[in-house]
Parts: structure tokens; C-alpha cells; sequence
């Protein structure tokens, strides 16, 4: 009864197709102007996709460590930059310190140069210490980056700071080049016997043995903080590689200057030293967003060629520009319905990867439409349009919506996960297939459609000849289905003469040739001829031929399979990434090397203690309530309304017993420049106001009024203490070190998390009333991502596997076509995954995009063979094969040659 619906409705919509064409072809392009009037015109249009921040969305949102991230580095500073937070009570009055403006300072504060400067490495074969080499480090950077007045942070700031400046300012030289091998000496000497001052951080110590090394202590600390590698002086005394720091202000315009005039092409270097790095602020994304710009034309080069092999395969200047257009149209729509109708204002540069990948999904489809359209005609010879179409849509239709839906659920289920750029890119490219799924039944059809009648108006009769597809010939099915009653006769086939002076436009092969033709064309036919004998050949013959030994090529695929899936999830296993830093150039790439191969050998980007600091607070709810689907939209800070440090039990816990607590940790570690400042504030409200715990609201605001002086007008992730909302405490702060060194590694993190994890249910969900519902956290912001990128990635895949399961056997009631379509896929993917991971390849933002898009091609190539093998009429499974094979192999095999092109 089903079935005899459907094939009622397709044959209403056949005919519908038939006499009005001109619906989907005027409709369509009046469509798509709308769309593109409401995707880019600016008054009603959205604004244009900014890609000046590439990384931007590559983080987590709604998971329990990011809830804490965001509460402490987002929600928080920005509710004390509104204002609705302070760092001291009404009536506290703070005074800032102001630095003094001495004549004789040659080096601006060290936190312009950690923060605000162009960044160059220099190295070399030999020991860089000396005063040759540091005198070319200080020609270079001065050649090649310039003293120019508009991009000085200010005056103070003109001197660079690498080693020979360093050197020149404690010795009273007034540049890098007056410096004497004496000075380098000296220089060299001061940090030797220095250098256990400084690790034991005694520099500071008014008891230090060593007048010296105290006497200069700005200049040991910005040499081993910021110029020179972390095995100097503690593992080897031979320099290797160095830094140079110039502080500028950010802009693309003079970065740009730098870069082209001397880095894009020879690097910079003088005797043995040679410049192999380069950094300055956000200059690499800014390159990366000129770059996606420029290197546009890739891919319009890749829809050229395939645009050719689609006129080459059909022949057709009509199937290429129908497949052409509808591809670039499912985009654009999708586009407007991505802003206009899911209100996503978000658009990742991930999402133009959409772009490439439809092209072969676009030419896949056309292919089979083109395949089985050539096959109506063989099936019903006598036929008439409707009987094409009917015969077309109920073969091709079926196998590109099974393919199409599992392949934009394959993408869409890329929305369980939890990393913002990832979910927007599952809903953008699982709309453009679905979009290009409808083009393809309703344009697609209704374009051949009305060439084929009018080429038929122009001959003047009802049928044409019967035209092969010159490249595989398809056997007629055995159970030849009839044209139904009412439709419009048929009439004989022309005669052959007629036929040639009237070549076929239906847009698809015909073997009528002209009577003469050029050198190009006749060199044309040959390599088309050629091409076609092959297809014939590799799926008529040679692997059917091989069918034979099939038992030999199961054992010897899934054999493949299973080991690139043990090479997947056991050894080496697909490693999380260990940079922070998202990487858009090669890895050879200028602007790569800082970021790749340098950074970690400096204490430049590393914190001050270069260990993980653990941050505690109190009132105030780990969440985060803004839109997951917008990057920036992190919502307001939420109180705890629970919390009142004047509770009695509470206060004397976060007084007296909290700092002990923390101590007994075994990831705690104690530094001589912490302290523990609940138990300060204790000892001077109690012992020298002569108050017992717990103190009442008067005590305690006396207490803070006296003691208690912070200032959080610059207010970052370390502070420590108190936040007030008029006179009310609304929430406190403690930070304390750990003996984890600071690390991206994943294991390492994990272990330290899991720490914090036991720690926060042993002390803080065991803190009495007013201060329950505290919680921990640290840096944590990449292992978030890490943490989150293999869970979602498994969580993906499964998802979309159980999609395409369910889709593959509802369509064909067929559970052993359907096992063995799934297991075909998951093959695939361990194959491509495994071949990705041998490669050294690490599970990033990128990488899990590309796992993505292997689900959605696997699965689309994949059932077309088993929708094929379905639907095929044959009689017994070889010959069920050999059909699909031939209706689908050519299709097939020419849609993954022009993915791959693209």
C-alpha cells in the first residue's frame, strides 16, 4: 500500500516536472536573488564573516571546567570592569604608587617587553656570547625592525631589549654598539655567579650573600626572564638561541612593512648569526585572514577542473553548468538560512571548508542522475520523458536522499559536541547538502526536462534516438517497466541521418559524432574514448573478475581495518594536542617557528612562577549562562546567594583551618613569595585589635578598613581577596602554588585536575554554612579543549554511525546490507584516521574537522552502492553487485577524483 503511493506521488510529481519546468527554473534563480540580497547587502544583510581571530569559538562551552574558566576569567573581570564589583569597600582610599622618571634609565618596564613587542630569534652554530654576534643581533633588529615615532608605545620605549643592550645599559654604554669584549665578559660572569640568586629567587633577599648579583638584579632577571633559552646557565653555558624585544605598537600596516621587506623571502643574517623567528601580536592571523582572501582562487581553480570532468563525462555543457549552480546556490542559501533563519551570528572560517566539499557531492549527484537518466532510456527505449523521469527519480532520488540525509546527519550530529566552531560547522554544512539534496530533484530535473523538450519542439517528434552512455554500457534489467496510461505517445526513433544533423542537447553522452572535425576535438574524443574504455573496463571486467577471490579481499580489508584501528586507539593512539597555539601556516612557515619549535625554550611566554597556581573562590556559581553558539557571549556573573563570611563556623573555617588544609595537599608547593593571607588577616585583626574568632560585622569591617589594601583596578586571574558590592562582601578569592610545573601535557594536567577535583570534595564541599559551594580550578583553559576534543570527536561518530545505520535499514529492510554498509565505514574511517595518526598527526580543532568530513564522504559513497545493490533488479547477489557496480562505480569513482581536486 506504501509503495503504491509513493509510486503515485512520484509519478504526479514526474508529470508535474513535465509540464511546468519553468516553475523551478524561474523560481529558483528569483530565490536565490532574495537570498543574496538578505546574505550581503548591508542594510538588511548581516555583517561579512570576520576571520581577523581564526581561533575564536575553538574552546568548549557548558562543561564543568569551563563553566569555572569562564567564571573566573570572563564573567568575573568583566563584572568589576562594569563596575557591580569592587576590590574594596566604600571609603578605602588606595594610592598608586608612581613610578619615577629616571634620566638614566635605558630599559622601559619589562612588561612591555614580555607583552607588547616584535619578537625575533636569533641563532647560531657557535656560542652566541660574544661581542661580535651580539653586535649582528643588534644590527639586524635594527635594520629590520624601524624607530618610527607613530608606532612607539612611548619615548622611553625606543631601546630594543636583547643581550647586548642589556649589557651596554649596566655598563654605562650608550648603545649595543659600544660594548667591549671586556663588558660581554663581565656580563657573562654576573650571570654565571648569579645563577643559583636567581632560581633560588634570593635576588631579592636583603640577606643574600652576594652584593652583585643584588646590585643588578633588573639586569639577571630581564636576561634569564626574557632573552636567553631555559638550559642556559643551568645545563650548558654555551648560548644557543636568543630574543630580541622591540616594543611597538600593534598595527597590520607596519607589521605587514616587516614582514614583506625582509622575511617573506631570504632570512635577515650577518657573519654566523641568522634570524629564524618572528612574533608580533596577531600579526599571523592577520596574514592568515589576507591569505584566505588571496588563496581563494584555489578553489575556484578546483571547480573549474571539475567542471571539466563533468563536461567531459557527460558531454554536457548543460549538466556542468546545472551542477555548477546548484552548488554554489546551496551554499548561498544555506548561508542565508545559517544567519536569517537560525539567527547564528557566529560564522567560523571552518564553515567555507563546506564550500569544497559540496563541489563533489554536487558532481557525485550529478553523476548519478546523469547515469541512471542514461539507463532510463536504455530500460524503456520507446519511453517518454515522464517514463525517463519517473524511472530516474525513483532510482537516483532514493539513492541521493538516503546518501544525502546520513550524510547531513553525519554533520549535524557534529552539534552534540561542545566546542562552538565544531557545532556551527555540523548545522552550516549538514543545511548545504540538505539544500543540495533538494536542487537536485526539483532544478536539476526540471533543467534537463526543459532541454529535452525543446530540443525535441526543434526535431519535431516525440522520442529521439536511443543514446548510450559511452562510458559503461549498462545491460537493460530484466523486468522492464511499461509507460503508464495517459502519458504521451512515443513514436519510432529518427533515422540516423536525421539524428546526426540534429545532435543530442539532453546534456548527456551521445555517441553522435561529426561528420568532420578539428585536431582538438578529434584529440578530445580520443582521450575521452580512452577514458570511457577504461571505466568499461575496470567496472565491467576487471572487478567483477575479482569477485571471485572475495573471501581473500574481506580478510585482507578488515585486516586493514583493524589494525589502523589499533594503531587509532592503542599504539602510537591518537594523541591530543600539546600547543595551545592554533597553528594556520605550514610548519616551516616564519610564522610558525616562534609558535612551533621556539616558544617553549624561553621563559618569555611563561608565567612568573612557571608553575600552575590553584584559584579558590566563594559566592559566586560556576556557570556559564550566555549563548554557546556565540563565542564572546558568556552571559553575567551568578551569586551565591548561600554565601556570608559572617556565619561564625564558616568565618573561624576560612580563618583558622582552610590555609592548613591547603598546605597537607600533595600538589601543593610552597614558594618563598606566597603567603597565605587568610591567616595574615587573622593575626592582625586578632592579636593586635585584641579580637577572639568569629568577629562580628562591625569588627570585620574595621579589620578590612585598617588592613586591608588591595587595589584591582588592573584586576587579572591572580588576584587575591575580597569582593565587595557596596559595603557587602559578596564573594573572596584565595590563590596558592602547586609543585606542578606548567605544562600543556595532557596526562600531566589530567592528573593535576583530578587533584583539584579531590580536594574540592575532601575540603570545600565540607566547609560549614556561609562558605559552602566554594570551588577550585586552575589554567585550564586548553585542557578544556583537549579534554573535550576526543570525547566529542568518539561522541560524533557514533552518533553519526547510528544515524546511517537506521536511515540505510528503514530504506532497504535489508540488516545484512546495512552491517555490512556500516562496517565498510567504519573501516574507512580507521584507515583514514590510523593513516592520519602514523603521519603524527595530533587530534586539534583541524584534524577533528577533517574526521567530519571523512564520516560524511564515507557514508555517502559508501550507500550508494547499497542502495544500488538494493534496488537493482537483477536475480542473485553477483549479479546484484555486478549491477551496482556498473550504475554506481563510474559515478562514484569520478565524485571522490573531484573531492580530492577540490
Amino acid at each position: 500500500m506504501l509503495a503504491r503511493c509513493c509510486n503515485a506521488l512520484l509519478h504526479r510529481y514526474s508529470t508535474f516536472l513535465y509540464n511546468y519546468p519553468q516553475i523551478f527554473l524561474i523560481l529558483t534563480p528569483i530565490f536565490l536573488l532574495i537570498c543574496v540580497i538578505f546574505s550581503f547587502v548591508p542594510p538588511v544583510g548581516p555583517d561579512a564573516p570576520d576571520f581577523s581571530e581564526p581561533t575564536e569559538g575553538f574552546e568548549p562551552r557548558g562543561t564543568d571546567i569551563m563553566k569555572r574558566v569562564v567564571t573566573q576569567q570572563d564573567t568575573l573581570k568583566a563584572a568589576i570592569n562594569d563596575g557591580q564589583l569592587t576590590c574594596t569597600p566604600p571609603g578605602n582610599s588606595t594610592t598608586t604608587r608612581k613610578r619615577r622618571n629616571s634620566q638614566t634609565l635605558k630599559i622601559c618596564d619589562p612588561y612591555y617587553y614580555r607583552y607588547r613587542s616584535v619578537v625575533t630569534v636569533y641563532e647560531s652554530g657557535d656560542d652566541l656570547f660574544n661581542m661580535k654576534d651580539l653586535k649582528a643581533i643588534c644590527n639586524i633588529e635594527k635594520k629590520i625592525i624601524p624607530v618610527t615615532p607613530a608606532y612607539l608605545l612611548f619615548n622611553e620605549c625606543r631601546t630594543s631589549l636583547s643581550l647586548g643592550t642589556s649589557i651596554a645599559s649596566i655598563r654605562n654604554r650608550s648603545s649595543c654598539q659600544e660594548i667591549t669584549e671586556k663588558d660581554v665578559t663581565y656580563a657573562k660572569n654576573l650571570l654565571d655567579n648569579c645563577t643559583s640568586a636567581y632560581f633560588n629567587r634570593e635576588l631579592s633577599d636583603p640577606n643574600s650573600p652576594s652584593n652583585e648579583c643584588t646590585k643588578n638584579k633588573d639586569f639577571i632577571k630581564n636576561v634569564f626572564d626574557l632573552l636567553v633559552d631555559i638550559d642556559f646557565m643551568r645545563n650548558t653555558k654555551e648560548l644557543k638561541i636568543t630574543l630580541a624585544l622591540s616594543p611597538r605598537l600593534y598595527d597590520t600596516d607596519f607589521a605587514r612593512d616587516i614582514y614583506e621587506q625582509h622575511l617573506s623571502g631570504n632570512l635577515p643574517e650577518q657573519d654566523s648569526v641568522k634570524l629564524v623567528a618572528f612574533k608580533f601580536g596577531d600579526f599571523r592571523f592577520d596574514q592568515f585572514n589576507l591569505k584566505l582572501l588571496t588563496d581563494a582562487i584555489f578553489p575556484a581553480l578546483g571547480l573549474v577542473m571539475v567542471a571539466i570532468i563533468l563536461l567531459v563525462y557527460t558531454h554536457s555543457v548543460l549538466i556542468m553548468a546545472l551542477t555548477i549552480f546548484s552548488v554554489i546556490t546551496s551554499v548561498i542559501i544555506a548561508y542565508f538560512i545559517y544567519h536569517q533563519i537560525f539567527r547564528l551570528t557566529f560564522f567560523p572560517f571552518l564553515n567555507i571548508l563546506t564550500f569544497i566539499f559540496l563541489i563533489g557531492i554536487g558532481a557525485d549527484d550529478a553523476f548519478v542522475f546523469n547515469d541512471v537518466w542514461s539507463q532510463a532510456k536504455l530500460v524503456i527505449p520507446n519511453g517518454s520523458i515522464i517514463d525517463w523521469i519517473e524511472y530516474t527519480l525513483s532510482h537516483a532520488a532514493l539513492s541521493m536522499f538516503v546518501t544525502s540525509f546520513t550524510t547531513s546527519a553525519a554533520f549535524y550530529a557534529n552539534v552534540v559536541s561542545d566546542i562552538t566552531a565544531i557545532r556551527l560547522f555540523g548545522i552550516f554544512a549538514g543545511t548545504s547538502i540538505l539544500i543540495m539534496y533538494s536542487l537536485m530533484i526539483t532544478w536539476f530535473p526540471a533543467g534537463v526536462v526543459f532541454m529535452e523538450k525543446r530540443r525535441r519542439r526543434n526535431v519535431g517528434v516525440e522520442t529521439w534516438e536511443l543514446h548510450e552512455n559511452p562510458v559503461i554500457e549498462h545491460a537493460p534489467d530484466k523486468t522492464t517497466p511499461t509507460p503508464d496510461d495517459g502519458q504521451l505517445p512515443s513514436s519510432d526513433p529518427p533515422s540516423p541521418a536525421k539524428a546526426a544533423r540534429h545532435p543530442s542537447d539532453t546534456g548527456f553522452p551521445s555517441n553522435t559524432q561529426p561528420s568532420s572535425q578539428s585536431c582538438p576535438c578529434m584529440y578530445y574524443n580520443n582521450v575521452r574514448s580512452k577514458c570511457s574504455k577504461f571505466m568499461s573496463d575496470l567496472f565491467g571486467t576487471w572487478i567483477p573478475a575479482s569477485l571471485r577471490g572475495y573471501p581473500i579481499w574481506l580478510i585482507a580489508f578488515l585486516a586493514l581495518g583493524i589494525g589502523m584501528a589499533c594503531a587509532v586507539t592503542v599504539s602510537p593512539g591518537l594523541q591530543r594536542p600539546k600547543s595551545s597555539d592554533f597553528q594556520v601556516f605550514s610548519s616551516s612557515h616564519i610564522l610558525e617557528q616562534y609558535n612551533l619549535k621556539y616558544k617553549s625554550k624561553f621563559r618569555l611566554a611563561q608565567t612568573n612562577e612557571n608553575n600552575f597556581y590553584v584559584y579558590i573562590f566563594f559566592g559566586f556559581k560556576a556557570e556559564d549562562n550566555g549563548n554557546y553558539l556565540e563565542p564572546k557571549n558568556f552571559g553575567e556573573l551568578q551569586y551565591d546567594s548561600s554565601f556570608d563570611v559572617l556565619k561564625p563556623e564558616g568565618q573561624k573555617w576560612f580563618l583558622e583551618d582552610l590555609c592548613s588544609d591547603i598546605r597537607k595537599q600533595k600538589f601543593f608547593g610552597q614558594n618563598i613569595s606566597w603567603t597565605c593571607y587568610p591567616e595574615v588577616f587573622r593575626e592582625r585583626c586578632t592579636s593586635s585589635m585584641n579580637w577572639t574568632l568569629p568577629l562580628n560585622e562591625i569588627q570585620l569591617e574595621s579589620c578590612i578598613k585598617f588592613y586591608y589594601r588591595p587595589e584591582c583596578h588592573n584586576f587579572d586571574q591572580f588576584f587575591n581577596g575580597l569582593f565587595f558590592q557596596g559595603n557587602k562582601i559578596k564573594g573572596l578569592s584565595l590563590v596558592f602554588p602547586t609543585n606542578v610545573p606548567f605544562t600543556n601535557d595532557y596526562e600531566t594536567v589530567d592528573n593535576l585536575w583530578s587533584d583539584i577535583q579531590d580536594f574540592s570534595s575532601n575540603v570545600l564541599d565540607k566547609a560549614p554554612e556561609g562558605m559552602q559551594n566554594g570551588w577550585a580550578i586552575s589554567w585550564m583553559r586548553f585542557y578544556a579543549l583537549q579534554k573535550n576534543l576526543g570525547s566529542s570527536t568518539i561522541t560524533s561518530l557514533g552518533v553519526s554511525l547510528a544515524i546511517a545505520f537506521g536511515v540505510m535499514l528503514l530504506t532497504s529492510m535489508n540488516w545484512v546490507v546495512s552491517v555490512y554498509a556500516i562496517v565498510t565505514i567504519i573501516c574507512i574511517l580507521a584507515t583514514t584516521i590510523g593513516s592520519l595518526v602514523l603521519n603524527g598527526w595530533e587530534l586539534n580543532i583541524l584534524e577533528s574537522i577533517v574526521i567530519s568530513v571523512a564520516v560524511g564522504l564515507s557514508v555517502d559513497f559508501t550507500l550508494h552502492y547499497g542502495v544500488a545493490y538494493i534496488v537493482s533488479s537483477e536475480k542473485g547477489r553477483v549479479d546484484q553487485v555486478k549491477s551496482a557496480l556498473g550504475h554506481i562505480g563510474p559515478a562514484v569513482t569520478l565524485a571522490a577524483i573531484t573531492t580530492f581536486i577540490t
